[in-house]
């Protein structure tokens, strides 16, 4: 019965540390050891207004996320279920 919330919760921290930005900035010294969202925010500044390979490299980045979030979803949908039964 707790292992949707417990799904729920790594989720929660999976993306928190995936989405994180100013740390890894801060941490890292060397330009390859930035993690995929600083190699973003240096895109976005390199690339200018080429919004299709922004767009591109932003579908990149969020893939992961996405195939995680089909990969729970069973899981997702019993705890919304559950959260009206006593």
């Amino acid at each position: 019965m707790s292992i949707p919330g417990l799904v729920s919760y790594g989720t929660f921290t999976f993306l928190g540390a995936y989405n994180a930005l100013l740390w890894p900035l801060i941490v890292t010294q060397s330009p390859e050891m930035r993690t995929v969202q600083l190699g973003l925010l240096a895109f976005v500044s390199e690339a200018g207004s080429d919004y299709g390979a922004l767009m591109a490299a932003s579908a990149f980045v969020i893939a992961p996320v996405v195939l995680g979030y089909f990969v729970a979803q069973r899981q997702f949908i019993q705890g919304i279920a559950r959260t009206g039964l006593k």
